[in-house]
């Protein structure tokens, strides 16, 4: 989380009364209740979404209402909440909406963020809509010092991305490939013009990415190539996997998905790859299975601790067929996440492979590497009595 977007969340606390700050001797400003403003945001949209335009009515701001009923609203559909902010009065919210929209020519729904300003009256949060405003004014996330564009122009201009770039399929088969290898991914496209777009990964599968020696840029004309690579280390057997690509350009981004899929082979699998024992476990289930074409015969383990076992071994397995082993801890006590690799020797390699190692770690807990800052607010100052 950045540092900004620290400050937003402690205002949001601020703002749902979580965190109330107040002078010596005063009692506690009462705050604006955030769940209420989220419920009737949601509310609001849900109505919008559903087309019933009347009922919406009721959470716009009595001196908007003229202005919401002249505007116009485009189709949309799955609405939700990704974003407040502040402002200077606690009865002022920011708040940042994203739905899903379909455009000719724009080959999959992509979000569209509309940002309104509500406002606390009454007792109720109200939307204010003024009169130039349109309902999806804020889909440009435009670069710095870019002058935004209107709602029509965005349109068209989303439009006119979707009708340069095409790729040539959507689905993606890198057929069997052995655990470990890198496969190359490569989706061909034409880009009409002659001005390139970036273009970046959303939604990828893991180990999937902008390959070395790809470029960062569409360029322009037919024939073209994006290049990625899939590390398949981390899979094992059948991979069946979607992802996006986002092309635009002057903050506009259109999406591509695509399909993918294939098969990892390795020999001699282990399930799970990697085993962890919670605090008060002493044993626990491993499934070993023969993916070659010739016998596998399991004869011994190694561990750098010795503080892990494996039973019951030797173990003998056709082609095809698998094995439940019980990994066992032999010591009395383990620091906490502990860790060791059992390795499961074989009587003969397998398809050049000599053992399986599996990871183990015990007595568990996840670690938090990485923990952002929390913003200091200073301390409130006590009110000086007028001389």
């Amino acid at each position: 989380m950045s540092y900004s977007r620290g400050i937003r969340v402690v205002a949001v606390a601020l703002l749902s009364g979580m965190i109330v700050l107040h002078a010596v001797g005063e009692q506690p400003a009462r705050r604006p209740s955030l769940d209420a403003l989220l419920a009737r945001v949601s509310a609001y949209w849900e109505l919008l979404a559903k087309g019933k335009k009347d009922q919406a009515l009721e959470y716009v701001q009595p001196r908007s209402r003229d202005n919401f009923l002249a505007r116009q609203t485009p189709d949309f559909s799955n609405p939700h909440v990704t974003d407040l902010e502040l402002s200077q009065s606690p009865a002022e919210v920011w708040v940042t909406v994203k739905v899903r929209r379909l455009l000719p020519l724009i080959p999959a729904p992509f979000d569209w963020p509309v940002k309104e300003k509500w406002v606390l009256e009454g007792g109720k949060w109200l939307v204010a809509i003024t009169k130039s405003s349109t309902p999806f004014t804020a889909v440009t996330e435009t670069k710095p010092g870019s002058p935004a564009l209107s709602p029509e122009e965005a349109q068209k201009e989303l439009q006119s991305i979707g009708e340069a770039l095409h790729f040539e399929n959507s689905s993606i088969d890198f057929g069997v490939v052995r655990q470990g290898r890198q496969v190359p991914i490569e989706l061909n496209y034409r880009l009409a013009g002659n001005e390139a777009m970036y273009w970046k990964l959303k939604g990828a599968p893991r180990g999937l990415m902008r390959s070395g020696s790809g470029r960062r840029e569409l360029i322009p004309g037919e024939g073209q190539k994006l290049e990625l690579g899939l590390t398949t280390q981390d899979y094992d057997g059948e991979v069946s996997a979607t992802f996006t690509v986002l092309a635009g350009r002057a903050g506009l981004e259109v999406p591509y998905e695509f399909k993918i899929h294939g098969y990892v082979y390795t020999p001699v699998s282990v399930s799970p790859r990697l085993l962890k024992f919670l605090k008060g476990e002493s044993a626990k289930e491993i499934t070993l299975t023969n993916n070659s074409k010739s016998e596998l015969g399991i004869v011994s383990i190694h561990t750098q601790k010795g503080g892990l076992d494996v039973q019951p071994l030797p173990q003998t397995l056709a082609p095809g067929a698998a094995c439940r082993l019980t990994v066992k801890l032999m010591l009395k006590s383990y620091q906490t996440n502990y860790q060791d690799d059992v390795v499961l020797r074989f009587a003969n390699p397998v398809d050049e492979m000599p053992s399986v190692v599996l990871p183990v770690i015990v007595n568990y807990e996840p670690v938090n590497i990485w923990q952002p800052a929390v913003p200091q607010i200073p301390a409130p100052q006590p009110r000086k009595t007028p001389p």
